[in-house]
């Protein structure tokens, strides 16, 4: 199992593929990967747009460049791009904090 757990968002943009292209490689023969980062579509309940109010919070306080490939990374709409650029299959996929992280079980 590769994880990558609220790391894609804090890379430059130019990063993240490379990071995707790695984790494709170590994966061994039907291993998987598990993704979760911040998702790019607004929260559906108030537990949802609480959470991402102090994670944007929190992103802002982290700093200048920080907070701008985070800001980056919502931008391009986080996971599905990144996922589909390596030709993973989605084995399963779901929120929490009411909308606000994605999660994501990948394979080769």
């Amino acid at each position: 199992l590769v994880t990558g757990l609220f790391t894609l968002h804090e890379m430059p943009p130019y990063l993240r593929p490379k990071v995707m292209q790695e984790a494709v490689r170590v994966l061994k023969p039907g291993g998987r990967i598990l993704l979760s980062d911040y998702g790019p579509r607004p929260p559906h309940s108030l537990l949802g747009w609480i959470a991402k109010g102090v994670a944007f919070t929190f992103e802002m306080l982290a700093g200048g460049d920080h907070f701008k490939n985070y800001r980056d990374f919502l931008n391009r709409q986080a996971l599905p791009p990144l996922i589909a650029g390596q030709r993973l299959v989605v084995k399963s996929k779901a929120t929490a904090a009411g909308g606000n992280v994605a999660l994501y079980l990948l394979s080769a």
